[in-house]
Parts: C-alpha cells; structure tokens; sequence
C-alpha cells in the first residue's frame, strides 16, 4: 500500500466516519466521591461557576446553577466532541426543574441552554429555553423562535435538540421541550418544539464540532439533571472515576516520528526514563486496541499491522491522564 494511498485513507477515515459508531453516553450527576472526583468535573471542564448536590435530582445528585451567569463564558463544556459528518445526527438533551418564582424577567437569563461550537469564532448553534417560556434557536446568520405552553413550578423538564449538516451548506436544527413530572421520569408530554434550517458554511464544513450547556436560576432553573450526547464522536477526554486531571497534547511526553509509519516512539520531553502506569490506543471509532501495563519510556509501539487513520494515546501516570492525537500512513 503506497504512502499517498495510505495518507488519502486516513483523510478519508478522518472525515467521512460510517454511521455505525454513533455513541450515547448519558451522565446523571449522582457520583460524587470527592470535589475532584465526582460526574461534574470527570465529565466536563469549565466548571467552576457550577455547584453539584448529591441530593434533589431526579435519581441523585444534580447540579444547581447560579441566579446569573455570564452568557458565553459560564457554560459547562462536555468531554466529547463530534465527528460532523453530512446526514449524521448531533443529539443532545439536558433536563431542569422548573422554578417560577426564581424568574427574573429584566435578568434575560435561560433555564437551560444547549450549545454548539465549530471552533470558528461566533459560528455556533444555540438552544435555549428562556426566562419568558420561548423556545429559541440561534445561529451566527439566523434566530428561530416558538412560545411553550406555560412551564409549572417543581416540574422538571427535558430540552432535547438535533443538529444535522446536509448538503450545500444547509444545517438542519430541531428543539423540543418535555414536562417530565414532578420526579422527572414521568411519561414525557410535549410543551412545543422550534425547527430552524439555514446555511452555515463554517459550521457545515467544519469536521469537528464541541458541545456544552449552561442554565441560569433567574430563568427558572432550580438545578439541572441528566445530560445525554448521542451521535459519532470524535475526541474523548472523560475522566474515569480516581482520576485527577487530565491533559491535551502534554508537554511532558513527545511522541515521534508524526505521521507514524511502522513504529511510534513515546519519549520524556527530558529525557528522563520514568514508568507510565497504563498505555492505551483507541482508534478513530473509540475502540480500544492495544493497552500496555507500566510501560518505561523511551516506549515504542508497534504500528505495522495497523491500518492507515487517526489515533488516540492515553497514558495514565499518578492519577493523571495525557491524550494525544497521531496520525498512521
């Protein structure tokens, strides 16, 4: 197999992921062993504006948002981020429960919003159930907007939203709202839904796109429960449980040749031999399929029978985990 063949494959594979890998990974916010290991900071980054209860959700824990945030900045950023591919569904859902009396109409706050980002600056979708019952979509060039029936007080509620690319630029946008009851796994009925279309080229083209949610008390949120993404993936930095941080293309590790051919070389930036507790390879679908067990550095993996595309590193060392991203021709 030639290089530019190889190369052109794990272009391919890059960016035109089959729908067979679509995932759905839901967290309920009812794990909480310490403040630096708990369903809130293992999954999400960001979160310093955001306080966990283990108590009040709908099973559990949840989260209690502040009165007022910072639209755009105080956002809980999920660790996952998909692969956009044309056709391919982008699902997300966020549930709340609703506080009539915490509404603040002159504040403009949201009870819940679900928001996604192309990495282009300002091109974004956004979802938001406000202060005043409206069901918006908001978009760099475009804002759709529906009236719900009125929202009761002490029901929670499920904002759920698609996102589809379609071809020649279109992006295709569904949100709708459910009253879930009182305990918030009641049979879910329908308050409204919004449904926006409109072309985006950056965010239609873009092959990466990130996703996070927020919400405020002065829009009615009285906290906020089991978040669900369901779509292909495409980075993974969720923290299992006993881990303390985690670090994207680290400094500490230097990974050569890049691309990789038949060997891949993981090194100490300083040189220094020292044992890594775990190494794992996942490829571009999120299966893991190679682990290594306190392996020393200089490490070298054997890549020759692997096939051409995208990787991801992991390597777990004192309670920390380091990602990196490489490229197989």
């Amino acid at each position: 197999m030639s290089k530019y063949y190889c190369l052109f494959l794990a272009m391919f594979l890059s960016f035109h992921l089959v729908s067979a890998q679509s995932v759905t990974q839901s967290v309920r916010f009812d794990t909480y062993a310490s403040p630096t290991n708990n369903d809130l900071v293992n999954n999400f980054s960001n979160t310093s504006w955001m306080t966990m209860v283990t108590t009040g959700g709908i099973t559990g824990g949840a989260l209690v948002p502040p009165d007022s945030i910072s639209w755009g900045n105080d956002k809980l950023n999920f660790c996952r981020n998909y692969f956009n591919i044309q056709d391919s569904a982008m699902d997300n859902s966020i549930c709340f429960l609703y506080d009539a009396s915490k509404v603040r109409p002159t504040a403009y706050q949201r009870a819940a919003d679900i928001w996604l980002f192309s990495g282009i600056v300002n091109h974004y979708i956004i979802f938001s159930v406000n202060y005043n019952h409206h069901l918006t979509i908001l978009s760099y060039g475009s804002a759709s907007d529906s009236l719900l029936s009125p929202l009761i007080s002490g029901h929670w509620y499920k904002l759920s939203t698609t996102v589809k690319s379609l071809a020649g630029n279109w992006m295709y946008t569904r949100a709708e709202v459910f009253d879930l009851g009182t305990t918030g796994t009641g049979t879910p009925v329908s308050m409204g839904s919004n449904t926006s279309s409109f072309m985006d080229q950056d965010v239609n083209q873009s092959n990466f796109i990130d996703v996070s949610i927020s919400g405020a008390g002065f829009g009615g949120s009285a906290m906020l429960d089991d978040y669900t993404f369901a779509g292909i993936p495409a980075a993974n930095s969720c923290i299992p449980a006993g881990l303390t941080g985690i670090q994207e293309n680290i400094p500490a590790f230097i990974f050569y040749p890049q691309p990789a051919h038949e060997k891949l070389v993981i090194q100490r930036q300083d040189l220094l031999q020292v044992e890594m507790d775990e190494v794992r390879i996942f490829n571009a679908l999120g299966e893991r399929i190679s682990a290594h067990q306190k392996a020393r550095t200089p490490f070298i993996i054997d890549m020759q029978d692997w096939s051409c595309g995208i990787y991801f590193i992991e390597i777990l060392q004192n309670g920390n985990l380091f990602r990196h991203k490489i490229l197989k021709q």
